[in-house]
């Protein structure tokens, strides 16, 4: 047999296994040379696990593709075995009578300049989730009756306390007045990740478009600067991503009474 048929041969009964125990199959076909023998040989066996076993010798990066298959395989299998074990009730709901009486977190949202509404949007609706105090969309003449800011809030506008500023800088001097924390949501100098927000007084998250960020006057301002690691090529995440991932972290510490 022609090295190149014994090799499609190997593959395609390496597959037909896989394909019998889960789905993932794609990374199979990263089968190199080296173990194909082995594996064909387990296969006429009938053996599968002497054909999960031949991959474990060493066959350069196409042998760990392999290995990682089958451990993707098996998380998956372990995941699916503890679902039908104890599945986790939903959460209840609040009324939505008794909603408006309900304690919020003592956290005020300022958005500073940001304008585009699915981003606007979905800050409603982070802001209903978390219950914070208040959302202050600043910079910006926000109608609330727009489709896509609607649509992005999912039901969540009129449910959200929230008012429209001129600017944000108005909306952070009035809450370091009233006791606040500033924090600024920004890549900057001296930042922090969300897990160090301080949480010895209400707390005032400002966060700006992405294509200014915070305007330089609130930064002066700001007690603390929080920025998300960040460990891939472009170095930054979409502002909605953020605000949730800073919201989370600050909602631990301000849990609701």
């Amino acid at each position: 047999m022609a090295r190149g048929d014994e090799r499609a041969q190997a593959l395609g009964q390496w597959e037909a296994v896989l394909e019998a125990r889960a789905p993932t199959v794609l990374l199979a076909r990263l089968l190199d040379v080296g173990p194909r023998v082995a594996v064909a040989e387990a296969l006429e066996a009938s053996d599968p696990e002497g054909a999960a076993r031949a991959v474990e010798q060493p066959a350069g990066g196409a042998g760990a593709a392999l290995r990682s298959v089958g451990g993707v395989m098996t998380v998956r299998r372990e995941r699916e075995s503890a679902g039908t074990k104890a599945a986790m009730p939903p959460r209840p709901r609040p009324d939505r009578h008794d909603f408006p009486t309900l304690p919020r977190r003592p956290i005020r949202m300022v958005l500073d300049g940001v304008s585009y509404l699915p981003n606007i949007g979905t800050m409603f609706r982070l802001c209903d989730a978390f219950r914070v105090e208040r959302l202050y969309v600043c910079g910006f003449d926000l109608e609330a009756h727009k489709r896509r800011l609607l649509s992005a809030a999912a039901g969540t506008v009129g449910w959200v306390p929230w008012e429209s500023r001129p600017d944000a800088l108005g909306v952070v001097e009035e809450s370091r007045a009233a006791g606040y924390l500033i924090a600024a949501i920004e890549l900057a100098e001296e930042s922090v990740p969300p897990e160090a927000i301080r949480s010895d007084a209400p707390l005032c998250l400002v966060i700006g478009a992405e294509r200014h960020g915070v305007s330089a006057a609130v930064l002066a301002l700001a007690d603390q600067r929080v920025e998300i690691p960040s460990d891939g090529v472009g170095g930054s995440i979409n502002l909605t991503t953020a605000a949730a991932i800073v919201l989370y972290a600050a909602s631990r510490k301000y849990p609701l009474e």
